[in-house]
């Protein structure tokens, strides 16, 4: 008898914790997580508790390694961990291993419940599997829950030697407007500019800019600049123009 009141009373206990704990992730640090050399990221997750697991007498947040083919932290200390106290306060440790010196945590576990780490100037190396152990240190069952994300670390892009070229493009005005082009091929300071239209040349000058007060329709076409110097000549894209007017009625006498 004695036996089966114990078993009820340690069901009901399970039952009853079950119903009040609320201990989850809210928000998770992406499964994949890019990153280029030398920069600097920040891992986060969003906790809910209960209230009555925020006045816990210990919440611990642990970072370290995580072995995805047993599905948990990889054996040995973990990286960084931080330790909430009955008071609101809290202190953080970290293992000898290197990168730790780049690690720092920037949660907060008295107000917002979230978990936060820092990682400063990643380097390739630091690519791999992490995750981290929550634990909540209350009676009668401590409850604890895991999470875990790849780091991908790898280096930025080159930039590129050769900016891409100007590529052909519209420009519309309307009939009267004012009519400015600027040329678009690379020049030398002291390159001379040819204007042409539709394969006839319209301008000559040291300018880069083609500028028409007021533009008819006549001087609508396809307009190019040739950038002329002792090392050589460069042609730009083609800027068509479209001049727009309105339509004239004409009326039978």
């Amino acid at each position: 008898m004695i036996v089966i009141l114990r078993i009820l009373t340690t069901f009901l206990l399970v039952a009853v914790s079950n119903k009040v704990h609320g201990l989850n992730f809210v928000a998770e640090q992406n499964k994949t997580t890019m990153a280029f050399t030398g920069s600097n990221q920040t891992f986060t997750w969003k906790l809910s508790l209960t209230e009555q697991e925020k006045k816990s007498e210990e919440l611990k947040v642990q970072f370290g390694r995580w072995n995805k083919i047993y599905d948990s932290p990889v054996n040995g200390p973990y990286l960084i961990t931080f330790v909430r106290g009955p008071s609101g306060k809290g202190n953080v440790t970290r293992s000898q291993e290197p990168i730790t010196k780049r690690l720092n945590w920037v949660g907060n576990l008295a107000r917002d419940y979230i978990v936060a780490f820092q990682l400063f100037n990643a380097k390739r190396h630091d690519s791999g599997n992490y995750g981290i152990r929550f634990r909540v240190d209350q009676s009668p069952f401590p409850e604890t829950i895991y999470s875990w994300f790849t780091l991908s670390v790898q280096d930025p892009p080159p930039l590129p030697t050769k900016l891409p070229e100007p590529q052909n493009t519209t420009l519309k005005v309307n009939e009267g407007g004012k009519l400015n082009i600027t040329c678009r091929s690379r020049m030398e300071t002291n390159s001379s500019v040819l204007w042409i239209r539709d394969s006839i040349p319209v301008k000559t000058g040291g300018s880069k800019f083609l500028y028409i007060r007021s533009v008819n329709r006549s001087q609508a076409g396809n307009y190019v600049c040739v950038s002329i110097s002792p090392n050589g000549n460069r042609t730009s894209p083609i800027t068509t123009v479209d001049v727009l007017y309105a339509p004239r009625i004409h009326t039978p006498n």
